[in-house]
């Protein structure tokens, strides 16, 4: 159960703390492997507005919560394990193209807990009109 609360509070200061510069998709470091997983066609970095789970962060964190197992995660070889979950939060606020990148194991967990969650996002808002925005949520999780 330590590890699990490790896990959240990291999610939580990393979760929404997307780029604010205006950088374009083709300069993040990962693009080279996140363009043959993902469709990356009109994404957006930043906006004026960005995406919106019902209820904030708290609700989604209690959700993904939920649905992650890490059960099958072995604490045995001790230290962390990382991934970062790649996804789109599309114009009418469903998720899309969920990539992920770091520990094999840790990484299908959290994929397939994202994909468990249903609920209709807020979209992102740039110049009065959703868009297409690209999501970033690292996740580490430390065996004592």
């Amino acid at each position: 159960m330590k590890n699990f609360i490790v896990l959240f509070t990291l999610m939580g200061i990393f979760a929404f703390g997307q780029e604010k510069a205006n950088m374009d998709i083709s300069q993040k470091k990962e693009y080279s492997i996140l363009k043959s997983k993902m469709d990356l066609t009109d994404v957006h970095l930043n906006a004026d507005t960005i995406p919106e789970f019902p209820g904030g962060i708290n609700a989604f964190r209690q959700k993904f919560n939920q649905l992650i197992d890490v059960s099958n995660l072995d604490p045995g070889r001790g230290g962390t394990t990382k991934t970062t979950v790649f996804f789109i939060i599309e114009k009418d606020g469903n998720v899309s193209n969920i990539a992920t990148i770091g520990d094999k194991q840790y990484s299908k967990e959290a994929e397939k807990a994202l994909k468990q969650i249903k609920n209709i996002w807020k979209p992102a808002i740039l110049n009065n009109e959703p868009v297409r925005y690209f999501f970033t949520l690292p996740l580490t999780m430390s065996f004592e």
